[in-house]
């Protein structure tokens, strides 16, 4: 996956990465790797920890670096290269981007970002096994609830901005 936004460019493209010198490095982990390009520049290269979660992604928000990795959520600023590590229930989801927020789903509760890297608000427990994203119209954010992951349960609710 290859990602731009700004001047800011991000990939895991693990043979980019192996052939690229970076100029920063900062690691939170070891196995898995990220790279980040500032205007073409190879910039910065990120390692976490390699997990099975088939959910670990990366997403460039503002002047930040999300990573969603196994359990836990890095928000590392781009300019500073300062980082915030902030657990999650069970395991990562999921990055659902509008206007000036990132929401993250965890299997249980839904976090809420701004366009400072900071942390708004999060739900209370909403879910058991897994939260996906419907849709946002300004005041209210819809999501799916995994109630109960055998038989598959689902329920809608409605988060109220």
């Amino acid at each position: 996956m290859t990602q731009y936004r700004t001047s800011f460019s991000i990939t895991d493209n693990q043979y980019t990465i192996r052939h690229t010198c970076f100029c920063h490095t900062l690691t939170l982990g070891q196995g898995k790797k990220y790279g980040v390009w500032k205007d073409q520049q190879a910039y910065l290269l990120v390692e976490v920890e390699q997990t099975s979660n088939p959910f670990d992604t990366i997403h460039l928000f503002s002047q930040h670096l999300y990573i969603g990795n196994g359990d836990t959520i890095f928000v590392v600023n781009l300019l500073t290269l300062d980082y915030q590590t902030i657990p999650v229930d069970l395991y990562f989801g999921y990055f659902y981007e509008v206007n000036c927020f990132l929401f993250a789903a965890s299997a249980t509760r839904v976090l809420c970002f701004g366009e400072n890297g900071k942390r708004l608000w999060q739900t209370p427990q909403i879910a058991v096994d897994g939260i996906t994203f419907q849709s946002w119209n300004k005041k209210i954010l819809k999501v799916s609830c995994c109630m109960d992951p055998c038989p598959a349960l689902w329920i809608e609710q409605d988060i109220f901005l």
